[in-house]
């Protein structure tokens, strides 16, 4: 029995990784092709590339470029989302060995099968369609990439970072010149007015807790920004709390002056940053600070001093968890010492 368990568990990994390395060479968009989909005539996402069957389905596809995979999501609500794969065994109720048989099947040029040579037909893409459609997909989400490396050197969490709520990362550093918003959850509990998308980003990785939607005035809303925020305000549910996040200048308290004036019948809360003007210069300080912290680890070197090396690692932690680093500070000042025979 334990040989045929063991027997069991080695076929089990072999197939995982037999479909793991499949998965890599199979190209999904010609996959579908060869399914009845075809390329969308609109594209309003380049970081999705959205391919159409003749009843009206799409899918929306998406390069993983760390695990250089292609994988769909559907537009339906809960979502359906997976490689290939799970595109089979849900739509065709295929077996896993069936998966790994079919997929093996279409990177094997001398099979004639009809699904291999359906296949291989689509992936020559003879009028270059599909393989521009996906170059220009990936174009876009190396350009998306670089962008979320960029914000995290400003300090955004990239494993928190919620493109469904903020959008692509490449648009977060504009200064909005019409009045925008991120998207909104049945879940939120708050309206926060912000100047930028990045300040928004700052707030909620600070205080959003994924309950916060946000609005967007950039520095000087017109009289037309105005009179639409006073309408979202008053068509918003009573339940929800209104934060006024402008900078903490002369600038964000007039800001918020002029959103108090048209808010009528709200509760109002004025929540500026502790440090720097705007929320995004306090998240960017805040991550400078881990980095010094970093650094002087890495100057003092592990093995000279663990117990500091330790403490340093509490001290990060503590400031990625929000707490303040004056409090920090202060703990560290005030702690009674303990003599030398500690």
């Amino acid at each position: 029995m334990a040989a045929e368990l063991a027997a069991g568990d080695a076929k089990e990994v072999l197939r995982a990784s037999l479909i793991v390395r499949l998965e890599k060479q199979i190209d999904l968009p010609a996959w579908l092709v060869a399914h009845g989909y075809h390329l969308s005539p609109t594209q309003p996402d380049q970081t999705r590339l959205a391919m159409t069957d003749r009843w009206g389905e799409t899918l929306h596809l998406r390069k993983d470029l760390d695990r250089d995979t292609w994988t769909y999501k559907t537009g339906t609500e809960p979502a359906e989302h997976g490689t290939v794969v799970d595109l089979m065994v849900r739509r065709d109720g295929s077996s896993l060995d069936e998966c790994v048989n079919r997929m093996a099947a279409c990177l094997d040029r001398n099979n004639k099968s009809r699904e291999p040579v359906v296949y291989r037909d689509a992936l020559g893409d003879r009028d270059n369609v599909l393989h521009r459609a996906a170059g220009r997909h990936l174009e876009a989400l190396k350009t998306e990439r670089e962008s979320l490396r960029g914000l995290e050197r400003l300090g955004v969490n990239r494993a928190a970072y919620d493109e469904w709520r903020f959008g692509r990362p490449s648009q977060l550093l504009r200064d909005p010149t019409v009045l925008e918003h991120s998207r909104y959850r049945s879940t939120d509990r708050s309206i926060v007015l912000v100047e930028r998308p990045i300040d928004a980003v700052a707030f909620e990785q600070e205080h959003g807790h994924q309950h916060a939607c946000f609005i967007y005035t950039g520095d000087n809303p017109d009289v037309e920004a105005t009179r639409k925020i006073a309408h979202l305000l008053a068509d918003a549910p009573p339940e929800l709390k209104v934060v006024l996040a402008f900078a903490r200048d002369r600038r964000g308290t007039e800001l918020a002056d002029q959103v108090a004036q048209v808010a009528v019948g709200r509760q109002l809360e004025r929540r500026a940053p502790e440090f720097g003007a705007r929320w995004a210069d306090e998240m960017q300080i805040h991550e400078r600070h881990r980095e010094s912290l970093t650094r002087l680890n890495d100057q003092r070197g592990p093995s000279r001093d663990p117990v500091m090396k330790d403490v340093r690692r509490q001290l990060g932690r503590a400031a990625d968890a929000g707490v303040d680093p004056a409090l920090l500070r202060t703990a560290i000042i005030r702690r009674p010492s303990k003599g030398l025979d500690r």
